[in-house]
This record gives C-alpha cells, structure tokens and sequence, in this order.
C-alpha cells in the first residue's frame, strides 16, 4: 500500500509535474494519523505481509512525520520510505534508529550536482548505508534505490557522466538506481540516442556491481531492431514488451 502523506516538497526538480506554487505554498494538505488508520482498517492488511510505502511530496517535510511512522510500527507493518534525503539530523537520527522498521529506501538522487545538494545528501544517505549495512545487510535487497528520472533534457544534463559522478561522490556505494523515463512527455519516442545513453549506463553499472531496475514503462522504440529479440539485445534486456 502506498500512502502519499502529504504533497510539500522543497526540492523543487525541473521536472516534477506538482506545481510549484502549490508545493511551496502548502496548498496540497497533509495526511493525519486518523486517516492513516481509517486506510489500514478499510483495507485489512493485518496478516498479509503487506508492506506500506510512505511518499509525498517529501514525506519527512509532514508536520507529524515521526508520529505517522510511529503509528504504523506500532501497527505491526514494516515501511518502505520515498525520499529526497535532504533532511536534518533529528530526522535522520530517527530513520536509523528506527532502520528495523524498514525495508529499503527510495531516495530522489536527481539534480543533486545543484544548489549544493549533494553535501547533504551524501551525509544522509552514507549514515543509511552503514544503518543497512549493520542491520537488514544487502545480501537479499539492495536496501537504497537512487531513483533517477531521464527527462526530456537529459541530454543538456548529460545524464551517462551524472551517473558515474554520483558513484563516485558516494564512494563506489551505490547498490542500485531506479531508473526511468517522464512518461507525461513523448520526447522518448523512436529517440535512438535517449537508447544508446540508457545503455551506456547500464553497461556501466554492470561493470561496477550495480543493479538497474524500472518501475515504469521503458518504450522499445528508442533502440535499433527490427526483432523483439534484438532489442532485448541491444537494451540488454531493459526495454519493456507488453501484450
């Protein structure tokens, strides 16, 4: 179950399809813990294993962050957490303390070369390295998916030398990326070179032990074959086939 608790965000990302004005404003309400209950009630997990995701807008920005979190632990729910990572360190303090609770990690990893970002997301997604890494382990899970969006001007951001800054900046841990497309755009269509720069950094993270995943569609159109095979081939097995 996915609970979007509230729609503020600070990041801001070029290519975010909430409008400003309403993110920054606070205009898009936030989830109470009654709500919370009314939704794990109505829905009767209890004893399915379901697992519940917190997202936003930036979650850790809700008012009662700690208090939504608390309420579901006590629950019995394990939680997954979709998150920006520039937090400070009261909120990162309870994330590692409470690290048990959960299972891994969505963090926003684009746009961070920006605004000084990246010193502030280093520090917080290094501590929830060591956190994993003293706790769950990553033998079955890589536990921290950096989640990073190839939109329309991936090219001006040269997206292929952004991946391996990124690995670098973090020391070489870097588990996985959930990568994917805006799929609100068309930009992608029969985009050849889009293809050859998303290959390229799937050869890349082959080379350095890093798993690639995509939670949404990839268009076979943006690699070279006449064939479903040889496009597998040519996306190494990324582009999506749907019946």
């Amino acid at each position: 179950m996915n609970l979007a608790i509230n729609g503020t965000c600070a990041k801001g990302c070029s290519f975010c399809f909430t409008k400003e004005d309403a993110r920054v404003n606070h205009t898009l309400g936030e989830m109470s813990i009654e709500k919370v209950g009314e939704l794990l009630d109505h829905f009767d997990l209890k004893g399915s294993g379901e697992e519940i995701t917190i997202l936003g807008g930036e979650p850790t920005q809700h008012s009662n962050f700690q208090g939504i979190v608390n309420y579901i632990i006590s629950r019995g729910y394990k939680i997954n957490l979709v998150s920006n990572l520039l937090f400070g360190k009261r909120t990162l303090d309870y994330i590692v303390e409470n690290i048990r609770h959960i299972r891994w990690v969505l963090p926003n990893g684009a746009e961070l070369n920006e605004k000084n970002r990246m010193n502030l997301f280093k520090k917080n997604y290094l501590s929830l390295y060591t956190a994993y890494a003293n706790t769950w382990t990553f033998r079955d899970n890589a536990r921290l998916f950096i989640a990073i969006t190839l939109s329309s001007d991936w090219k001006e951001r040269k997206m292929f030398e952004y991946v391996k800054w990124l690995h670098n900046e973090l020391g070489g841990k870097l588990n996985a990326i959930r990568l994917g497309v805006d799929l609100t755009d068309t930009y992608m269509v029969n985009n050849k070179d889009l293809g050859s720069e998303i290959t390229k950094i799937l050869k890349f993270a082959k080379y350095n032990n890093i798993r690639i995943v995509s939670d949404c569609q990839i268009p076979p159109c943006m690699w070279e074959g006449k064939t479903k095979e040889s496009i597998i081939e040519n996306s190494m097995g990324f582009a999506t086939f749907k019946v």
